[in-house]
């Protein structure tokens, strides 16, 4: 009966704390990948190219284990799929837009050429600043 009370207290703190793990690595890996892209346009003017990046990777959509935003990043982000949905990593749903799970929560973002922005909910994409 000891046992149950103290998993029952502890049990949502331990949520909580992965929750938040989630979110601090969603956060990091923004940055990196924000600072991806405005390197890779540096780049472009730097060598008198006038071409937008096209693509963040060559990775197949909605595959597991698939190296993400490789174009842009020396780090490599390993894919989950939709339907597994695997918390803390990432999948992509399409040439532009991705996913990241969080627990019981779902962001969405969208990479234009320009930048990767987030298009989830507005309640959502305010808890990332």
């Amino acid at each position: 009966m000891i046992l149950s009370i103290i998993t029952a207290f502890f049990f949502p703190k331990v949520q909580n704390i992965l929750k938040n793990s989630d979110l601090i690595t969603l956060k990091s890996q923004i940055a990196l990948i924000q600072n991806g892209i405005k390197k890779q346009k540096t780049k472009n003017i730097l060598l008198q190219k006038d071409e937008k990046l096209s693509n963040l990777d060559s990775a197949k959509s909605g595959v597991e284990n698939e190296k993400l935003f490789s174009n842009i990043l020396d780090e490599t982000i390993f894919s989950t799929t939709n339907s597994e949905k695997k918390s803390g990593l990432w999948a992509k749903i399409s040439d532009s837009k991705y996913l990241f799970f969080v627990k019981d929560d779902i962001f969405e973002f969208a990479f234009d050429g320009y930048s990767f922005i987030c298009t989830s909910k507005e309640e959502l994409c305010k808890s990332l600043e």
